[in-house]
């Protein structure tokens, strides 16, 4: 599993309440807890394993979608080796949420 850190200013409410959104939406979508801690003044950037995948711009914060395909581009991809030597990738995808029945 991935290990997800969100770092936001800690002194701007907005973007505190930002960041709890974007924790949310991590374990919602992927099943991932996103641990969240004080960064510098103005900052808002999502690390994953370790590596900034995602910061905010100068005007604006990243939104979920944003987020999320960070975090998925950034996740390792898992291989496995069939008998005859065939080396298959699986990629984590976002879990689909079940088609709604009328």
């Amino acid at each position: 599993m991935s290990a997800v850190i969100i770092r936001r200013c800690p002194v701007c409410p907005a973007i505190d309440s930002h960041a709890n959104t974007i924790s949310l939406a991590l374990l919602a979508g992927f099943g991932l807890r996103a641990q969240i801690e004080d960064g510098n003044k103005d900052e808002f950037s999502i690390l994953v394993d370790g590596v900034t995948v995602l910061t905010r711009t100068d005007t604006a914060l990243p939104c979920v979608e944003e987020v999320e395909a960070a975090v998925q581009a950034a996740r390792p991809v898992n291989k496995s080796v069939t008998n005859t030597g065939t080396v298959h990738q699986t990629v984590p995808i976002k879990p689909q949420s079940p088609a709604s029945s009328n």
